[in-house]
């Protein structure tokens, strides 16, 4: 990976947004690569439109700023107007399908993929990991870097708080687990569809 990733994520505030930008790019620096990550709060931190921007190369990265994303993560239906301007038509747009229909993104014309993150997390772990859910699938999506360096770059980022409460330890890590097992069930499906 020479040219670099692009990737925007999106959510109301208080999803964890930032926590995944600031954690992929502390994954990929464990990797070994070249990132950036650029945040972007809402008008109001708690509920608005939050946004992270990073990039991931395996060689520099001339700029920190772009226009187009290759990965575009929403996680709530107000930032799906919000964040049309980054889709491209190679663009993988991965949405959260509690908070998103297939109706509110019927007009995106790139492939798409609904998750069932936050759901997920609810139902077996506790809700306040959904965006761990979330990065993990960004990272699978792509094989920016192996699972197990997420779990580490999890531990640097939010390392603190996982000591102090063994359960949240891990569920943060069986979370990792699920959001990469997602969304290689989601893309292979995905696969199959186009393939038919």
């Amino acid at each position: 990976m020479t040219k670099p990733l692009k990737i925007v994520i999106a959510g109301e505030g208080g999803q964890g947004v930032q926590v995944i930008g600031k954690t992929l790019t502390v994954g990929a620096f464990i990797a070994g690569k070249h990132t950036t990550f650029i945040p972007n709060y809402g008008v109001e931190q708690r509920g608005g439109v939050s946004i992270a921007f990073v990039q991931i190369s395996g060689g520099e990265i001339p700029f920190p700023k772009f226009a187009k994303a290759d990965v575009l993560v929403v996680l709530c239906r107000r930032a799906v107007e919000r964040t049309k301007t980054y889709i491209k038509p190679d663009t993988l747009y991965i949405y959260d399908r509690e908070q998103i229909s297939s109706r509110d993104v019927e007009d995106i014309e790139c492939q798409k993929i609904g998750l069932d993150g936050q759901e997920y997390a609810k139902k077996y772990l506790i809700s306040k990991v959904a965006n761990v859910i979330y990065l993990s699938a960004i990272v699978a999506s792509k094989k920016l870097y192996s699972i197990e360096t997420v779990k580490k770059a999890l531990m640097k980022e939010i390392g603190d708080k996982l000591l102090q409460d063994q359960k949240l330890h891990q569920l943060n890590f069986k979370a990792v687990d699920a959001g990469a097992k997602m969304i290689e069930v989601a893309l292979k499906e995905a696969g199959e569809k186009v393939n038919v």
